[in-house]
């Protein structure tokens, strides 16, 4: 018998491993990502801002297009967009973090973030407070969806045995980036 914790198929299995792997860096990250209330403008500027710092952080590291059509530049636009249509906060820094070895894992973390987008892309359109403004570009990512789904088949292309270690690792070095940054952003401005 098959359980929900084992892989449907050996294709899968890229894809298992990164989600069972990396959760408690995910949840973490997803943790200090919460501590923001992004019902409130500020809230929502210094969520946004430590997306901004993290995301800029990468982009520093991979100045090209990462895999399954991954690019840095359209994302790092909708944020300094969404970051002044909420007032700005002033220069953001980039981290400084060790050369991940594989930028699928990269990839995986990023375009997976799309699913949790759209929640919080409800709650900032509901809020009073920050409904009518004008700072939901990121939050859509409306081509995160497609960069996911590429993600996907490119996971279960082949084994990836070889690189597994690599990928995790990378995965577990982009949580703990967007972590950092939202530390960096409570520090500076909450």
């Amino acid at each position: 018998m098959i359980t929900t914790t084992e892989p449907q198929r050996s294709q899968d299995a890229l894809r298992f491993a990164l989600r069972e792997e990396t959760r408690s860096d995910h949840a973490d990250s997803e943790a200090a990502f919460d501590r923001f209330d992004v019902t409130s403008r500020d809230g929502l500027r210094n969520f946004l801002s430590a997306q901004h710092i993290a995301i800029e952080s990468l982009s520093e590291v991979y100045p090209d297009e990462l895999p399954c059509g991954l690019n840095f530049d359209g994302i790092l636009g909708e944020l300094k967009s969404d970051i002044s249509s909420l007032g700005g906060l002033g220069p953001l820094p980039t981290l400084a973090f060790s050369h991940m070895n594989h930028s699928l894992g990269v990839v995986y973390v990023l375009a997976g973030s799309h699913l949790g987008s759209k929640l919080l892309l409800q709650r900032v359109k509901n809020s009073a407070e920050t409904q009518s403004v004008a700072a939901h570009a990121y939050l859509k990512n409306n081509h995160l969806p497609e960069v996911w789904k590429k993600f996907l088949s490119v996971a279960s292309s082949q084994n990836w045995v070889d690189d597994r270690s690599a990928i995790v690792n990378s995965a577990k070095q982009t949580f703990t980036l967007f972590r950092q940054s939202a530390d960096w952003v409570r520090r500076e401005y909450v």
